[in-house]
């Protein structure tokens, strides 16, 4: 949960949000025991080939099952946490909002013009619980939204300390020239 913003050269209004290192770790653990099944099915795949039948291929059909399915249980939201970037450009001159969503090897874009914003929304969400000693504290998300008259919404950055959400919010809305507004949720 660290954005950073900044205007480019070209003139349009740029924020890159990625995963904290500590999220990114995790992740990359996820994705080194997704690698170790992975591992076990192309060495299986590799016997196969040199002194399998199609009764052994058939035989090991079911434990390929597993394999993919635990590969997939870890591979996905490894990727997700170690290998998530999402980039939001503002550009004025073409009058569109434009976020990619990067996975490593696949990326979601959204789009919206520039004249369908609605407004800048930061909002401050309850995203969990801590534990300090005997009480219990709710700690807070803070996310900066554009809001647009049609879908989708676009979740630009999100923040643990308010002060940043709130400063790229006003940035934010003054680049698109529209309101900017705080929520709690």
């Amino acid at each position: 949960m660290s954005a950073k913003w900044r205007n480019t050269v070209l003139g349009t209004f740029e924020v890159v949000d990625h995963q904290d290192p500590a999220v990114r770790l995790v992740g990359g653990f996820l994705l080194l025991a997704a690698g170790y099944f992975l591992y076990w099915l192309a060495a299986w795949v590799v016997e196969l080939a040199r002194s399998g039948t199609p009764g052994d291929a058939l035989a090991g059909a079911p434990g390929v099952l597993v394999t993919l399915f635990m590969a997939s249980l870890f591979g996905v939201p490894g990727a997700y946490m170690a290998l998530r970037r999402r980039r939001t450009v503002c550009n004025k001159g073409d009058g569109s909002i434009r976020q990619v969503t990067s996975y490593g090897v696949c990326w979601r874009t959204r789009e919206v013009k520039r004249s369908d914003v609605a407004r800048v929304l930061a909002i401050s969400r309850p995203r969990g619980r801590s534990r300090r000693g005997n009480q219990l504290k709710v700690v807070p998300i803070h996310t900066v939204e554009i809001e647009a008259a049609a879908p989708p919404r676009i979740e630009v950055a999100e923040f643990s300390k308010l002060g940043l959400a709130l400063e790229l919010g006003r940035e934010l809305a003054g680049y698109v020239e529209t309101e900017f507004r705080q929520e709690l949720r």
